[in-house]
């Protein structure tokens, strides 16, 4: 399971190669190349795709005896098993939202402070993302109902960034980076579902920074942290320190490193390590799919009468933080937050028919997850073309 994860999403390196006006002639340019970007969220392109599948004899009589179970019940299943709340989510946290910088246009500033304490007192002020040295973003309104009915809730206190290249007057790397921080994000996944912990995950502070200096001789950098995680109602508590999973707590017991945390079952809940970062896998029982997607009584009970004794899917979550660092670029997240919903459910139909209704794992690859699939406190930034060892900058998304 030791996996890494990496960002490879378009929008982002639209947003990234976006610049904004010239500023006056008398500033120096930012270096030919160098880009940087920051969003309070990244989010993916992961969705949940159910299909339905039958077995059996389906024509003249039993057709007709089947056909009304399969309109009535297992359609109505299947259209809720699809979509996912990355796009709501990223429509506030990410790109097509207001929650992010691209790359300045002229170099200005001081250097930045010592990481993480730098923000939020180190945020541009006043702050804007259309400026032309320091765009930056800073919301404390608006972040407390993202919601993707029914499939999660998830509300942020605050969230604030910047992007900067620092001049060689005040840094001799003449550094370009990106910063992002997000303060107290909880996250409640199917919450029509009693039976859940609710919210399934919260944080304090979530902070990274990505560095990419262009005095031709020092490499990229980046670091990441975070604060108060907890998930499935304090089962595991952690934070990020020294860009890894740190005071991790299990079920009461300690352990030093992701490395060191063996996979344990603890009241039905899987807990494991996922590269960086700790999955957690619950099944859900049908009746908790059905309630949870908010299909209507009707609908759940004759579910239930036609469903396989024992039949249940897969609730896994992904928290864990990462980075990403070559010769000519650097990538961040403070925390990464997968939520994916997979398994299969299957239904005996009079005796008559078999039917499968099932959802791929969207887990995999630079994906999270199929219900959420988001990098919480996203920084990405790429050294100039004249920097050494460098001839082209790369957008920080296609690192």
């Amino acid at each position: 399971m030791n996996r890494r994860l990496v960002v490879t999403a378009s929008a982002v390196a639209v947003a990234a190669m976006t610049f904004v006006l010239a500023g006056p002639a008398s500033a120096t340019p930012v270096s030919t190349g160098s880009t940087a970007y920051s969003a309070a969220g990244f989010t993916g392109t992961a969705t949940m795709q159910a299909n339905l599948t039958l077995n059996g004899t389906l024509g003249g009589i039993l057709g007709n005896i089947i056909g009304p179970i399969v309109s009535s019940a297992l359609n109505p299943l299947v259209a809720a098993l699809q979509g996912s709340a990355d796009s709501v989510v990223g429509g506030t946290l990410g790109a097509s939202g207001p929650n992010h910088a691209t790359t300045p246009v002229t170099q200005a500033g001081s250097a930045p402070g010592t990481f993480p304490a730098d923000l939020p007192t180190g945020l541009p002020s006043p702050c804007s993302t259309a400026s032309t040295t320091l765009p930056c973003y800073n919301a404390t309104s608006g972040l407390s109902a993202i919601s993707a009915p029914p499939l999660l809730n998830m509300a942020v206190t605050a969230v604030s960034g910047y992007t900067q290249q620092v001049p060689t007057s005040a840094s001799s790397t003449n550094q370009m980076l990106g910063r992002a921080q997000a303060v107290g994000t909880a996250v409640s996944v199917l919450p029509a579902v009693p039976s859940l912990a609710n919210p399934l995950v919260s944080t304090g502070t979530v902070d990274s920074v990505s560095s990419c200096p262009n005095d031709g001789t020092t490499s990229p950098s980046a670091h990441v942290a975070a604060t108060n995680i907890r998930l499935a109602g304090g089962l595991v508590t952690m934070t990020v320190a020294s860009d890894a999973i740190a005071n991790l707590v299990v079920n009461g017991h300690s352990y030093t490193s992701i490395s060191a945390l063996p996979v344990l079952s603890v009241g039905g809940i899987t807990v494991q390590p996922y590269g960086t970062s700790i999955e957690l896998t619950l099944p859900l029982t049908l009746s908790q799919v059905a309630t949870g997607l908010g299909l209507p009584s009707s609908v759940i009970s004759t579910l239930a009468s036609y469903g396989v004794t024992g039949t249940a899917m897969n609730l896994s979550v992904i928290v864990g933080p990462d980075t990403n660092i070559t010769k000519t670029s650097a990538q961040a997240w403070g925390l990464g937050l997968g939520v994916d919903l997979s398994g299969s459910l299957n239904f005996n139909l009079l005796g008559l028919v078999g039917a499968v209704v099932s959802v791929p794992s969207g887990i995999g690859g630079s994906s999270l997850g199929n219900i959420l699939d988001l990098r919480l406190g996203y920084t990405a930034c790429t050294v100039g073309a004249s920097s050494a060892g460098s001839s082209q900058a790369v957008p920080p998304a296609l690192i």
